[in-house]
């Protein structure tokens, strides 16, 4: 449980250090995946260039120093300056074309900063303001690199608090060897499936790992940011397949008369994983599940979780409708640890129709943007309203607020890495209830056994 300490936050000088930081990184991503079809980005990127070498030049810097900066130091040559430069006039393209690597172009802009005695970064942001890149130019503190590095901090430091409790590299250590399973009354017992002992954001896991991390949800009952279903009738080349599978996989399922609907439903929150060597990391997850609504002929509405052996015939039904839903997606657990671009792309994922029931299903975690009358608590979040990072943002600074405390996600969390560790010294001690009275005995025997031996050997001696 929580001690009462404070998770501490960073200087606004460090979050502006880190806005920067994460907008060069997003413009380095960009180039590098520049391509033949990017001409645009590559003619506004010369037309930079062009002036940067014209500055290099008037500081006295001549040929050589122009080869240094086209060719690097181990190739220092003017000759391809043609393919990194443009005076903005008529020019032949085809036969005089611009490099179309995005990586070479980094490479001479930054040699560019070095010789003019400029910040790497703030010349890379130069050369691609006003491209398509970065077509607003020019810094901004409401970009949404500013915001997310105020929320990266936030999640830095509540990681750090995490992770120092209890210690989660051994817990989960402890769960991954043993290949145990973590049990909903908290006990532990001997997975039927391997345990995974690392996560990967690009690769979706199965929802029974669950079991094994603390966790929490930030909202479910999303699809996407809007309600959706799909009438199985629909699809009349599938119909009579997913309604044979209905009746093979739910007992109370009746096909006379049914109507019968695929809903998509995304669940996200927050989580504590083993990364690959075991150390825990914060991470988002999303959770994309499927239910099955069914219709009688009376029409009463029975609901039921796609089993997994339906959830890639389910993707392959609803990819083309709800992509976060394709073959491969549906009924699957995507973990996204803190420092990823999956992460990132989680935290500032928004419902442009919000249906979104904060807490999920066990309405354990709270936001006051769907729980406070207007007037009765101020409250705001440095990212936009209806974005994951908002409503972890304000959970974590106005829940106790709010006096409650127990649905602060730094401390559902802390409980149930309280209720591992439990789970775990119990283990521990039906273990050592089984094994100690077996090697003392073990011990004893091995003690008699010498005894006998010595008293031997006295014997022995005694005859002689």
């Amino acid at each position: 449980m929580s001690d009462g300490k404070i998770i501490a936050f960073p200087s606004s000088g460090s979050n502006r250090v880190s806005s920067l930081s994460l907008e060069v990184d997003r413009i380095e991503r960009e180039m590098r995946g520049l391509r033949r079809r990017d001409n645009d980005v590559f003619m506004h990127l010369a037309r930079k260039v062009h002036g940067y070498l014209a500055e290099v030049e008037k500081l006295g810097l001549r040929s050589g120093r122009i080869g240094e900066i086209i060719g690097g130091s181990e190739h220092p040559s003017a000759k391809n300056r043609p393919r990194f430069s443009w005076n903005g006039e008529s020019r032949d393209f085809t036969a005089s074309p611009l490099n179309k690597n995005g990586l070479h172009w980094i490479n001479v802009i930054a040699r560019c900063a070095e010789a003019l005695a400029i910040s790497r970064d703030d010349l890379l942001l130069d050369a691609v303001n006003g491209s398509r890149i970065r077509p607003s130019g020019g810094p901004s503190e409401y970009s949404e690199g500013s915001w997310l590095a105020e929320f990266h901090s936030l999640m830095e430091a509540l990681q750090t608090r995490l992770s120092a409790h209890r210690d989660m590299e051994g817990l989960f250590a402890y769960l991954v060897q043993s290949q145990l399973d973590l049990g909903t009354v908290g006990n532990l017992s001997h997975s039927d499936e391997p345990i995974l002992s690392w996560f990967r954001a690009e690769l979706p896991e199965w929802p029974t790992i669950f079991g094994q991390i603390p966790r929490a949800m930030i909202c479910g009952d999303l699809v996407g940011g809007s309600a959706g279903a799909i009438n199985v009738d629909q699809f009349v080349d599938q119909r009579d397949a997913w309604l044979e599978f209905f009746k093979g996989t739910f007992s109370d399922f009746q096909v006379e008369g049914a109507k019968s609907y695929l809903m998509p439903w995304a669940q996200y929150g927050l989580a504590i994983i083993p990364n690959s060597d075991l150390r825990p990391s914060l991470a988002l997850y999303r959770w994309a599940q499927v239910i099955v609504s069914h219709f009688d002929d009376s029409d009463r509405e029975t609901t039921y979780s796609l089993p997994v052996a339906g959830s890639d015939l389910a993707g392959a039904t609803l990819g083309p409708f709800f992509p976060d839903f394709a073959e491969g997606l549906a009924g699957r657990v995507l973990f996204a640890p803190l420092g990823t671009k999956a992460f990132d792309e989680i935290a500032t994922t928004s419902f442009d129709d919000f249906h979104g029931r904060i807490g999920g299903n066990d309405e354990r975690c709270w936001d006051p943007i769907l729980d406070v009358e207007p007037g009765t608590l101020e409250y705001a979040s440095n990212a936009p309203d209806i974005t994951i990072a908002a409503m972890i943002e304000r959970n974590l600074l106005f829940a106790d607020r709010a006096s409650l405390p127990e649905q602060r996600l730094d401390r559902i969390l802390e409980q149930d890495i309280e209720n591992m560790a439990n789970a775990v010294r119990g283990h521990r001690d039906r273990i050592r209830q089984i094994v100690d009275p077996a090697k003392r005995s073990l011990l004893d025997s091995w003690s008699e056994s010498r005894e006998r031996a010595d008293k031997g050997k006295v014997g022995e001696g005694d005859v002689e």
